[in-house]
Protein backbone atom coordinates (compact mmCIF):
# COMPACT_ATOMS: atom_id res chain seq x y z
CA UNK A 1 0.00 0.00 0.00
CA UNK A 2 2.94 2.39 0.82
CA UNK A 3 4.59 2.18 -2.39
CA UNK A 4 1.08 2.35 -4.32
CA UNK A 5 0.60 5.46 -2.46
CA UNK A 6 4.18 6.79 -3.15
CA UNK A 7 3.44 6.00 -7.10
CA UNK A 8 0.01 8.15 -6.66
CA UNK A 9 1.47 10.88 -4.67
CA UNK A 10 4.68 11.28 -7.84
CA UNK A 11 1.58 10.65 -10.03
CA UNK A 12 0.02 14.09 -8.88
CA UNK A 13 3.08 15.59 -8.48
CA UNK A 14 4.02 15.01 -12.19
CA UNK A 15 0.14 16.44 -13.01
CA UNK A 16 0.83 19.71 -10.92
CA UNK A 17 4.04 20.54 -12.32
CA UNK A 18 2.74 19.73 -16.01
CA UNK A 19 -0.08 21.64 -15.47
CA UNK A 20 1.57 24.28 -13.64
CA UNK A 21 4.13 24.33 -16.40
CA UNK A 22 0.80 24.82 -18.84
CA UNK A 23 -0.20 28.22 -17.04
CA UNK A 24 -2.77 26.47 -14.66
CA UNK A 25 -3.04 28.57 -11.13
CA UNK A 26 -2.20 26.44 -8.44
CA UNK A 27 -1.92 27.22 -4.83
CA UNK A 28 1.73 27.65 -4.01
CA UNK A 29 3.97 24.61 -2.68
CA UNK A 30 4.62 24.30 1.01
CA UNK A 31 7.80 25.55 1.85
CA UNK A 32 10.86 22.98 3.24
CA UNK A 33 12.89 25.52 4.84
CA UNK A 34 11.49 24.51 8.68
CA UNK A 35 12.88 20.70 7.51
CA UNK A 36 15.85 21.68 6.77
CA UNK A 37 16.43 24.51 9.34
CA UNK A 38 16.12 21.16 11.69
CA UNK A 39 18.17 18.64 9.74
CA UNK A 40 21.37 21.59 10.22
CA UNK A 41 20.93 21.69 13.51
CA UNK A 42 20.88 17.61 13.97
CA UNK A 43 23.92 17.69 11.19
CA UNK A 44 25.70 20.58 13.87
CA UNK A 45 24.87 18.55 17.04
CA UNK A 46 25.78 15.40 15.38
CA UNK A 47 29.54 16.43 14.82
CA UNK A 48 30.65 16.57 18.26
CA UNK A 49 29.27 12.59 18.55
CA UNK A 50 31.21 9.52 18.27
CA UNK A 51 31.46 7.52 14.92
CA UNK A 52 28.35 5.95 15.39
CA UNK A 53 25.71 7.89 17.46
CA UNK A 54 26.74 10.30 14.68
CA UNK A 55 25.75 8.08 11.77
CA UNK A 56 22.83 6.87 13.30
CA UNK A 57 21.57 10.64 13.83
CA UNK A 58 22.75 11.55 9.79
CA UNK A 59 20.72 8.71 8.85
CA UNK A 60 17.83 10.18 10.54
CA UNK A 61 18.33 13.23 9.55
CA UNK A 62 18.62 12.50 6.12
CA UNK A 63 14.64 11.66 6.48
CA UNK A 64 14.68 15.52 6.84
CA UNK A 65 15.82 16.46 3.63
CA UNK A 66 13.36 18.22 0.91
CA UNK A 67 13.83 15.61 -1.44
CA UNK A 68 10.82 14.19 -3.08
CA UNK A 69 12.79 11.18 -4.60
CA UNK A 70 14.47 10.29 -0.98
CA UNK A 71 10.50 10.09 -0.11
CA UNK A 72 9.20 8.23 -2.64
CA UNK A 73 11.78 6.02 -2.33
CA UNK A 74 11.47 5.56 1.69
CA UNK A 75 7.57 4.50 0.56
CA UNK A 76 8.42 2.83 -1.27
CA UNK A 77 11.03 0.34 0.66
CA UNK A 78 8.29 0.62 3.79
CA UNK A 79 5.83 -0.81 0.40
CA UNK A 80 7.87 -4.09 0.53
CA UNK A 81 7.38 -5.33 3.63
CA UNK A 82 10.78 -6.25 4.46
CA UNK A 83 13.37 -5.17 6.33
CA UNK A 84 16.00 -6.87 3.61
CA UNK A 85 13.87 -5.76 0.60
CA UNK A 86 13.39 -2.05 1.97
CA UNK A 87 17.00 -1.44 2.87
CA UNK A 88 17.82 -2.84 -0.87
CA UNK A 89 15.39 -0.68 -2.62
CA UNK A 90 17.47 2.37 -0.26
CA UNK A 91 21.18 1.01 -1.35
CA UNK A 92 19.67 0.63 -5.31
CA UNK A 93 18.51 4.51 -4.79
CA UNK A 94 21.63 5.18 -3.11
CA UNK A 95 23.28 3.72 -6.14
CA UNK A 96 21.44 5.28 -8.73
CA UNK A 97 21.14 8.57 -7.09
CA UNK A 98 25.32 8.46 -6.60
CA UNK A 99 26.04 8.52 -10.76
CA UNK A 100 23.18 11.06 -11.41
CA UNK A 101 24.11 13.66 -8.96
CA UNK A 102 27.87 12.85 -10.45
CA UNK A 103 26.98 13.22 -13.83
CA UNK A 104 24.73 16.53 -13.03
CA UNK A 105 27.94 18.02 -11.69
CA UNK A 106 29.84 17.04 -14.59
CA UNK A 107 27.57 18.88 -16.97
CA UNK A 108 24.31 17.27 -17.66
CA UNK A 109 23.02 20.93 -16.66
CA UNK A 110 24.74 21.74 -19.95
CA UNK A 111 23.18 19.45 -22.07
CA UNK A 112 19.13 19.90 -19.88
CA UNK A 113 19.59 23.74 -20.75
CA UNK A 114 19.87 22.66 -24.82
CA UNK A 115 16.35 21.51 -24.38
CA UNK A 116 15.33 25.04 -22.79
CA UNK A 117 11.55 25.46 -21.80
CA UNK A 118 11.09 21.53 -22.88
CA UNK A 119 13.16 19.94 -19.84
CA UNK A 120 10.85 20.94 -17.33
CA UNK A 121 8.10 19.40 -19.37
CA UNK A 122 9.88 16.27 -20.28
CA UNK A 123 10.75 15.58 -16.49
CA UNK A 124 7.65 15.79 -14.99
CA UNK A 125 5.99 13.84 -17.92
CA UNK A 126 8.73 10.76 -17.01
CA UNK A 127 8.08 10.95 -14.00
CA UNK A 128 3.94 10.66 -14.26
CA UNK A 129 5.15 7.81 -17.01
CA UNK A 130 6.67 5.71 -14.22
CA UNK A 131 4.31 6.68 -11.57
CA UNK A 132 1.44 5.69 -13.97
CA UNK A 133 3.50 2.53 -14.35
CA UNK A 134 4.26 1.28 -11.07
CA UNK A 135 0.86 2.29 -9.83
CA UNK A 136 -0.27 0.07 -12.43
CA UNK A 137 1.88 -2.77 -11.26
CA UNK A 138 1.10 -2.56 -7.55
CA UNK A 139 -2.59 -2.75 -8.27
CA UNK A 140 -2.13 -5.91 -10.93
CA UNK A 141 -0.13 -7.45 -8.05
CA UNK A 142 -3.17 -6.77 -5.37
CA UNK A 143 -5.66 -7.75 -7.67
CA UNK A 144 -3.61 -11.55 -8.73
CA UNK A 145 -2.90 -11.90 -4.64
CA UNK A 146 -6.23 -11.36 -3.91
CA UNK A 147 -7.43 -13.57 -7.02
CA UNK A 148 -5.42 -16.68 -5.91
CA UNK A 149 -7.06 -16.93 -2.64
CA UNK A 150 -10.49 -17.69 -4.18
CA UNK A 151 -8.24 -19.92 -7.22
CA UNK A 152 -7.11 -22.18 -4.06
CA UNK A 153 -11.01 -21.92 -2.30
CA UNK A 154 -12.56 -23.32 -5.62
CA UNK A 155 -9.43 -25.61 -7.15
CA UNK A 156 -10.21 -27.25 -3.37
CA UNK A 157 -13.86 -27.04 -3.40
CA UNK A 158 -13.68 -29.27 -6.57
CA UNK A 159 -11.15 -31.49 -5.01
CA UNK A 160 -13.82 -32.34 -2.12
CA UNK A 161 -16.65 -33.24 -4.32
CA UNK A 162 -14.70 -35.49 -6.33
Amino acid sequence: IAALGAAALLALWAAARLAGLAGVPLPPAPSFAPLAARASALVRRARALPPVPRGALLGLATGLLPCGWLYAFVLTAAGTGAALDGALVMALFWLGGLPALVAAGAGLGAGLRRLGAHAPILGAALVAVVALASVAGRAAMLRSHHAAPAATTAATDAHARH
